[in-house]
């Protein structure tokens, strides 16, 4: 076995967070989110999974480096370097639900994401496999509305399940410029392909153009139940509507990295990203009926729609997304990033949502490494994270924007074996990632609800040469 300890914790953590996966991947009518927000169009959106991303505001499209997967633009995959790559990951939230005159808590944790990333050439194309929450839907709320003359009426509203993304990705380097540092030898001059090779591969690289392509099988159910209960059924009858909806379908996004080197090891990284709008396969279930209550249970009095799994397409909306990153070695590093997704254009069964509108985020970040070369673990090589972002969220209710914004911290430990560790495990390196967002999103006007929210991420790194042949093991 030529990595025990890295396999080892693999093991470990999918036994922590095997049922956080199984849920995902099955889209089990789980409550993964208790945001009230979530009841509209295919749920509570899943942003910043990974906590280094998290804790640079949500940077993440300028951002490449050889010890993690950068699995937010395609394009990063290219920098993964020799070894495989194995990364997991949960997630934490707290949220306080807010309105003119009352306050409830909601808090839950869950698996965030997996991914393998696996050089097939060395710099020029590496694949990434993994698994991702999409969006999650759960929430289970009461408003009232005033009956004159009679009493107010209940709606109440229940929903849960979510869409998860299995994600086939791929980095391709369209080209490296390279700096000889010998004046006297060029490698394209060696007639032997392997030493020519290893020459190359030992020059430093002062550029590097790359594009990607992540494609991603969207899947699961939504389920959404509500209730309309009346104070006097000699006035009506309550009414239930019941409705499970089953996605199945593609997305494509594709992405583009450009480095530059500059004087004093500074690094200028700009990426991009653009996700198409397409159909995705969809059959929806539908039960609608009146009922009265019997104290012990529900009895329904007349059926006014039972259907059973109607094929239709939800069209989700085109994205564009650009950022960047200036560092300074491994020192320090600051970026920002931009995206907006056009949710105007997005369709139900052919039906546009008047509560849907286009959103944006803009994120800043930055992060500092006190010392980066000691070969164990230290505060000095720990990266520390800073950073913020504001953006409007696709809804738009009661004539009002739903805005969100966020400040978060973090910190990254690389821990790069050394000694016996090194002797016994024989491990490239490791790596873990922390970070806490406190935000807000929503507003108390105009008889909406504002959350509080506190996230905490956590993430691990493991590497191996799980595809090269050994002599001996």
């Amino acid at each position: 076995m030529k990595n025990k300890l890295a396999r080892l914790l693999i093991l470990t953590t999918l036994a922590i967070w095997a049922p956080g996966i199984y849920n995902s991947l099955y889209a089990q009518p789980t409550v993964n989110t208790s945001s009230p927000y979530s009841r509209f169009g295919i749920g509570e959106l899943q942003y910043n999974s990974d906590p280094r991303f998290m804790a640079m505001g949500g940077v993440a499209l300028g951002l490449n480096d050889s010890t993690y997967i950068n699995f937010e633009n395609p394009a990063a995959y290219t920098s993964v370097g020799k070894y495989t790559l194995f990364n997991v990951g949960a997630r934490a939230s707290f949220t306080r639900l807010n309105t003119t005159t009352k306050q409830a808590d909601a808090n839950s944790i869950n698996f965030s994401h997996l991914f393998i990333s696996v050089p097939v050439i060395y710099r020029k194309w590496a694949m990434n496999f993994g698994v991702i929450p999409f969006s999650n839907e759960g929430y289970n709320f009461t408003q009232t509305q005033p009956l004159p003359p009679y009493n107010d009426i209940k709606l109440n509203y229940q929903g849960s399940g979510g869409l998860t993304a299995a994600t086939w990705g791929n980095g391709v380097t369209l080209y490296r410029g390279l700096k000889n540092r010998s004046k006297t030898v060029n490698p394209d001059t060696i007639s032997n392909i392997a030493m020519r090779r290893i020459m190359r591969d030992t020059m430093p690289e002062v550029s590097r153009l790359s594009i990607g392509v992540n494609v991603t099988y969207l899947f699961g159910n939504l389920n959404s139940q509500s209730n309309a209960i009346f104070p006097d059924t000699t006035i009506a009858y309550n009414t239930r509507q019941v409705r499970s909806v089953r996605v199945d379908g593609l997305s494509t996004q594709f992405g583009l990295q450009y480095s530059k080197r500059f004087k004093r090891d500074r690094v200028l990284t700009l990426g991009a990203t653009y996700t198409l709008g397409l159909d995705q396969s969809a059959k929806e279930s539908l039960f609608l009926a009146s009922y009265v209550n019997t104290g012990e249970s529900d009895f329904y009095l007349d059926t006014l729609i039972d259907q059973q799994n109607r094929k239709g397409k939800i069209k989700l909306p085109t994205s564009l997304g650009a950022g960047f990153t200036l560092r300074q070695g491994n020192t320090w590093m600051i970026g920002a990033d931009f995206k907006t997704t056009d949710w105007a254009g997005y369709r139900y069964f052919g039906k546009a949502d008047d509560k849907l509108g286009n959103s944006y985020q803009a994120s800043v970040g930055a992060q500092f490494t006190p010392d980066y070369t000691p070969k164990k673990l230290s505060l000095r090589r720990t990266a520390y994270r800073i950073g913020a972002r504001y953006g409007r969220s696709y809804l738009n209710l009661n004539n009002t924007p739903i805005n969100e914004w966020g400040v978060s911290a973090g910190i990254g430990l690389l821990l790069n074996p050394s000694g016996y560790y090194q002797r016994i495990f024989k491990a490239p390196f490791s790596s873990m990632n922390i970070a806490a967002e406190y935000g807000q999103r929503g507003t108390t006007t105009n008889n909406l609800i504002r959350e509080d929210f506190v996230r905490v991420s956590l993430s691990f790194t493991f590497s191996d040469k799980w595809f090269n042949k050994y002599k001996f093991d």
